[in-house]
């Protein structure tokens, strides 16, 4: 691209990291305050993550199979979130609880936000790009509203269960892909699109059955906006 394109990009992208680092600060530091005050200031989960973590990048984990039973076979669900962070677990020699805060959760949030500016500037440009980001990053919670509960807080539910953002990214990405399909007419965008939105269900199964429908329905109505195009 020309070199006004790229320094939007990075501008861009150097937004994504800001958020990122505000949000994912704090916790990423909850390790080191554990270790000195006894006290783990992140959700109680975060144990439960960290052990996930190790079992598939511990070496001591190496073919014990599941992490809750030694040699009792893992269960398929939604855990190829933990993949990244668990890959760091052999070359920095760290357990699984340091690694989920401070790798699992950052990297799950810089690809939320990355994928909403993408969708959000695919869609209207580049105020559609920080509209998108700062819609996901500063716009108060819906919970604080209302009944006011907690548990359907969005931003509660991001630094909670940080593979939520991996899916959400990987949503928001298909959506620009497929828009991209509909646009140009690319078989290759409509495959990336489609990879992507099958990939949720091994990052967070619970997004991947609310997108899945709504995917179907966005590339229905896009066939049928064709169809009707044509002479």
């Amino acid at each position: 691209g020309s070199p006004a394109a790229d320094g939007r990009a990075f501008a861009s992208f150097m937004l994504c990291v800001a958020f990122n680092a505000a949000w994912c600060g704090q916790p990423a530091g909850a390790y080191e305050t554990l270790r000195s005050q006894d006290v783990l200031p992140a959700w109680q989960d975060y144990f439960i993550h960290g052990g996930l973590i190790s079992q598939f990048g511990d070496v001591r984990a190496a073919g014990r199979q599941s992490i809750f039973l030694a040699d009792f076979p893992s269960s398929f669900y939604h855990f190829a979130s933990y993949a990244p962070a668990a890959a760091l677990a052999g070359m920095l020699d760290l357990p699984g609880l340091p690694l989920a805060l401070s790798a699992w959760l950052p990297l799950g949030f810089l690809a939320m936000a990355a994928g909403a500016h993408a969708l959000g500037e695919r869609l209207a440009g580049a105020a559609g790009g920080v509209a998108a980001l700062a819609a996901i990053a500063i716009l108060p919670d819906a919970s604080n509203y209302g009944l006011r509960n907690g548990l359907f807080s969005f931003h509660w539910m991001v630094l909670a269960h940080p593979g939520a953002p991996y899916a959400l990214g990987a949503a928001f990405m298909s959506l620009v892909l497929l828009d991209r399909w509909h646009a140009e007419r690319s078989r290759a965008a409509l495959a990336g699109s489609a990879l992507l939105a099958a990939s949720i269900l091994v990052f967070r199964a619970h997004v991947f059955a609310l997108y899945l429908p709504a995917w179907i329905a966005t590339a229905a109505l896009c066939c049928a906006q064709r169809v009707h195009r044509r002479p």
